[in-house]
């Protein structure tokens, strides 16, 4: 498994995003745990990624207590509020923060991490899309763009 090569060219804009609203920041991550744990698991490459993602776009070394509540706090969100409110949330944050993009890109790299993207993995993947304002033919090239980039476990 290796770590698409895009994601460290976010890391200004993530710098961007943590200093002016971490909560953008935090969004790009959620929704990436939001597509790996559409099919009910985050399995153990969606979590690898997830948690490479967060120490490459912090640019420092967190915790990995620090890492694991965080991933803690997504799975508590979607437990309280149900998928679709999450990704509804997370959408228009991703939308505000100007993030759409890259956010998807990472949702996009943890499922095809895990051996593609499923059929639940593709329908967040459209709620996140349209919660963010993306519409459907940008998707499909952030999908195709990033399949390739990524390698699936072997």
């Amino acid at each position: 498994m290796k770590l698409p090569a895009w994601l460290g060219q976010w890391v200004p804009v993530a710098r961007l995003l943590r200093r002016d609203s971490v909560s953008a920041f935090q969004a790009a991550l959620e929704g990436g745990f939001l597509v790996a744990a559409a099919d009910g698991t985050v399995d153990v490459y969606e979590h690898a990624v997830l948690r490479r993602a967060v120490h490459t776009l912090m640019e420092s070394e967190p915790s990995e207590d620090d890492v694991t509540h965080l991933l803690a706090s997504f799975r508590d969100r979607l437990h309280a509020d149900g998928a679709d409110a999450r990704c509804a949330a997370v959408g228009r944050v991703l939308a505000t923060g100007n993030l759409a993009q890259p956010g998807l890109k990472l949702a996009a790299a943890i499922a095809y991490c895990s051996g593609g993207l499923d059929a639940r993995e593709l329908a967040t993947m459209e709620k996140l899309a349209r919660a963010a304002g993306v519409e459907e033919q940008s998707l499909r090239f952030i999908l195709q763009s990033v399949e390739g980039e990524v390698e699936a476990p072997g």
